[in-house]
C-alpha cells in the first residue's frame, strides 16, 4: 500500500511539474522581475559599495520574496484552483487520495522552488563575484527552510471557505502586508519578529540555526496543518454552493 502511494505521488508529481512549465508567466513575474529589480538597485548603488557588498547580505530580502510567492501563490493557492476546477472532487475521494494529492502538490513545488532560487542565484551571482557550488547549496537550505513558513501559512489559508479570485486577493494583501511591514520603522520594529517575510530574511542572512524557534514553530506548523488538510481538505467548489 505504502509503494502505491509513493509510485502515485511521483507519477502526479511530474504532472504538476509539467503543468507549471507550461505557464512561462509565473517563471518570468517570479524570477525575473525580482533579478531585474536586484540589478537596478546594485547599479543605483555606489561603486565601490557594489565591490565591497556581501552577496547573501544584499539578495536576502530577494530570496525571502521568491520564497513567498511560490509558497502562497504557488503551493497554496493551486491548491484552492485545483479544488475550485473540480479536480480535487473529481479525483480525491479517500485518504489515500489526500494523502497523494497533498505529497506530490508539496513535492512539485519543493523542485520548483528550488529551481526558482538557483535560477535567481545563477542570474544574480555574476554582479558579486565568482560562482560557488557549496554557497548555491547553503542559500538553497536557507531558501527552502523560508518556503516551508510560506507553505504553512498559505495551507492554513486554503481550508478557509474562499473561492480562488478571493484567496488570490486574500494572499496578494498578506504579500503586501508582510512588504511594507518589512521597511524600517521605529513604529513597526517591536513587531517586526511577526512579520514571516522578516524573518525569512533574517533566516536568509544569518542562517536557520540562528532562528531556530521561528523555523522549529513553522515546520511543527506545517505537519500539524498537512495532517489536518489530509482530514478536513476540502472537496467541493466553493462557487458551487451559490
Amino acid at each position: 500500500m505504502k509503494r502505491h502511494i509513493i509510485y502515485r505521488s511521483i507519477k502526479l508529481t511530474i504532472l504538476f511539474l509539467k503543468e507549471q512549465f507550461k505557464e512561462p508567466t509565473a517563471i518570468l513575474w517570479t524570477i525575473i522581475s525580482p533579478s531585474l529589480f536586484y540589478y537596478l538597485l546594485r547599479y543605483t548603488s555606489d561603486h565601490q559599495s557594489k565591490l565591497n557588498s556581501d552577496y547573501v547580505e544584499d539578495s536576502a530580502w530577494f530570496y525571502a520574496y521568491i520564497a513567498s510567492s511560490v509558497g502562497l501563490f504557488g503551493f497554496s493557492l493551486y491548491i484552492i484552483g485545483r479544488r475550485e476546477s473540480g479536480f480535487v472532487r473529481s479525483f480525491i475521494y479517500s485518504m489515500d487520495s489526500k494523502i497523494v494529492f497533498l505529497t506530490a502538490q508539496l513535492l512539485s513545488y519543493s523542485l520548483i522552488a528550488i529551481i526558482y532560487c538557483c535560477t535567481f542565484y545563477v542570474l544574480t551571482k555574476v554582479l558579486s563575484g565568482e560562482f560557488y557550488g557549496l554557497e548555491l547549496l547553503n542559500i538553497a537550505t536557507r531558501f527552502y527552510a523560508c518556503f516551508l513558513i510560506f507553505c504553512s501559512i498559505g495551507l492554513l489559508l486554503t481550508l478557509l471557505p474562499l473561492t480562488f479570485q478571493n484567496s488570490s486577493t486574500l494572499f496578494s494583501i498578506i504579500l503586501f502586508t508582510m512588504i511594507a511591514l518589512g521597511f524600517a520603522n521605529p513604529i513597526i520594529d517591536d513587531i517586526g519578529y511577526l512579520n514571516p517575510l522578516q524573518t525569512a530574511k533574517n533566516i536568509m542572512r544569518t542562517g536557520p540555526l540562528e532562528n531556530i524557534e521561528a523555523l522549529a514553530i513553522s515546520i511543527t506548523t506545517l505537519l500539524a496543518t498537512l495532517l489536518c488538510s489530509m482530514k478536513y481538505l476540502r472537496i467541493n467548489p466553493i462557487w458551487s454552493r451559490y
